[in-house]
């Protein structure tokens, strides 16, 4: 048990060192690097931390970031992966320094889960150290991490092997509570940090459960089982699903682009190319070059694989192919599985089964250190290179954000601590004009200038609102402004209102009724010549906040059981192996016994 547990210290060790050199080079560096959806995630980061570091709890809408505008961001997209990010930012003053921290810790978590999940399946600690590599330092994950900024996808990937270990744990193993606890929280984490991720990830569950029912051999404890799994997933992840759902059906919202599969195009050569070059750019995603190999050197070691092993090649052979325009997805057009935007999203199944299936297959056939040392050196410099080339070229084709214009509109700047703290610091310097439309109020002909670009519209004249006259707060906006008439007006702010009973506005520190105009801007009647100070305020249902700790018991108590079964599962060895020394010794006392020396 003592050499276990200093062997699983080394491999703890090793994966912090090896997280720290996968951050080492852009950390360096002193920038954030241009990606797809980095000016998103950054937002959300900051308006997590700005609310957090006032003493407030989750912030259902934006008052921070994405132009101050109430956009109800995280009453519609997970937020769990942004509390790690609050504790490292509270410790670490350097934006840039705590972005690519986070990043680590990212990358460290999914090399222990992956790590977790591989011993569990293969009972095998070489093939999980080699399958976590694989996983982890994988193209799409880089792909992930850098090309495209996303966060949310990101964090939600780390949680995928433990869901899947659960399910494997359950029908092959038949420890069903180990598999329950897993896939638990396993899919809960996925939810907390990128929703689709977590729906395709039950779909893919729903497929291999009834793909294997024909041979199973305890159905009902089986179905049991994940009937259980899904009734605790539900409470887990009830407080951020209820408002979620909430919101939907009493508020037409703008969601997402859906893909347009009608002219979907992503040619398999596209992907053979970029996979053999480990390629690493935005708008790019692939698999790499050591999965890319494992599809066509590993057709040949099939007939001499298990049947999980089989299972594994093909399903990931699948999952890949299925991103690409292989398939007839024009056919699915029109439909809701364009939700998913993009069909390479089941690149993290194909990920996860092909590096499983390598590890098994290598260990299996060769059973060697030194070659499981060489193979992660290999796999670790392939990737250390092609993120290199990656921000090599960020360099070469952006640059730093340092004129107003360049604040105001970062998404095509590299961004230092400087520029970052003058777009989303304490006190900002601008107010960034990022437009994301997403989750919106909708409404028809709706006209959105008026709300990104800060305008106060006094009757039908524009009034241009300076940074200094809007301040934020905890899911609330505080706007000053001068009426000159005479007469009372009326004044629209730029401030988005969703359901109208969940807000309360107080003018000159007065309880005010107001409206809501056909864009769903507060509009209200202001008192007679004289200086105004207008604070609108989001105020969480009661219900919303009993159902988040409804959430975070349930998650507890999800927890604290798989700490007991970890501390029985290790007495219970510790008392076998007492038990079995104590025989030894009465064996040993037997030999020499009176009767036997007589002998």
């Amino acid at each position: 048990m003592r050499k276990k547990v200093v062997k699983n210290s080394i491999i703890v060790l090793l994966f912090l060192v090896l997280s720290y050199i996968y951050i080492a080079i852009p950390l360096r560096s002193g920038f954030i690097y241009v990606g797809s959806d980095r000016i998103f995630h950054l937002a959300r980061l900051e308006e997590f931390y700005q609310t957090f570091s006032q003493n407030h709890s989750v912030p259902l809408i934006s008052t921070y970031s994405f132009s101050k505008v109430g956009q109800a961001i995280n009453t519609f997209y997970p937020w769990g992966n942004l509390l790690p990010y609050v504790l490292i930012r509270s410790l670490v003053s350097k934006p840039v320094t705590a972005y690519y921290l986070y990043i680590m810790l990212e990358q460290f978590l999914g090399l222990i889960i992956a790590f977790f999940a591989g011993s569990k399946i293969s009972r095998s600690t070489k093939k999980a150290l080699l399958f976590s590599l694989l996983l982890r330092f994988s193209a799409y994950i880089m792909h992930d991490d850098f090309a495209r900024a996303d966060i949310g996808e990101s964090w939600a990937i780390i949680f995928i092997p433990l869901t899947f270990a659960g399910l494997i744990i359950i029908l092959q193993n038949k420890q069903y509570l180990l598999g329950s606890l897993s896939i638990t929280l396993g899919l809960t984490a996925e939810l907390y940090s990128h929703l689709l991720t977590a729906v395709l990830t039950i779909f893919v569950v729903l497929v291999i459960y009834l793909g294997t029912l024909w041979k199973q051999e305890k159905r009902f404890e089986i179905f049991r089982t994940l009937a259980l799994s899904a009734l605790s997933f539900i409470l887990c992840t009830i407080g951020f699903l209820y408002p979620l759902l909430d919101a939907m059906f009493k508020e037409k919202t703008i969601m997402p682009t859906k893909g347009d599969f009608s002219n979907y195009s992503f040619a398999p050569m596209d992907l053979l190319g970029w996979s053999m070059n480990n390629v690493v750019n935005m708008n790019q995603p692939n698999i790499g070059i050591w999965l890319l190999a494992t599809i066509f050197i590993g057709a040949t070691a099939l007939k001499r694989s298990s049947s999980i092993d089989k299972s594994a090649y093909f399903l990931g052979t699948f999952f890949c192919l299925l991103g690409t325009d292989l398939l007839p997805w024009s056919w699915l057009h029109n439909t809701a599985i364009e939700s998913i935007q993009f069909p390479w999203r089941f690149f993290p199944f194909a990920i996860l089964f092909l590096s499983y299936f390598a590890s098994s297959k290598i260990i299996d056939s060769f059973n060697s250190s030194n070659l499981l040392v060489g193979l992660s050196i290999i796999v670790i410099l392939t990737t250390l290179n092609s993120t290199n080339k990656y921000f090599t070229q960020q360099k070469n084709t952006y640059s730093p954000a340092t004129k107003q214009v360049d604040l105001e509109s970062p998404w095509s700047h590299l961004l230092t601590n400087m520029s970052y703290t003058k777009i989303w610091g304490s006190s900002p310097s601008v107010i960034e004009n990022t437009q994301y439309h997403d989750y919106l109020p909708k409404s028809k002909g709706q006209d959105f200038s008026t709300a990104f670009s800060h305008e106060l519209l006094d009757g039908k004249e524009k009034v241009s609102l300076k940074k200094s006259q809007i301040k934020s707060s905890f899911q609330g906006e505080s706007f000053s402004f001068n009426i000159k008439q005479k007469q009372n007006r009326q004044i629209t702010l730029p401030f988005y209102i969703y359901q109208k009973k969940q807000y309360s506005l107080m003018l000159n520190g007065e309880k005010k009724d107001f409206t809501v105009n056909k864009n769903n801007l507060i509009t209200f009647k202001t008192h007679k010549n004289r200086e105004n100070i207008a604070q609108i305020r989001y105020i969480t249902p009661k219900l919303y906040s009993v159902l988040q700790g409804v959430s975070l018991l349930a998650i507890i108590c999800e927890l604290l059981v798989l700490l007991l079964c970890s501390v029985y599962k290790f007495k219970s060895k510790r008392k076998d192996k007492v038990f079995s020394n104590l025989s030894r010794k009465r064996l040993d006392f037997r030999l020499f016994s009176k009767v036997n020396i007589e002998k």
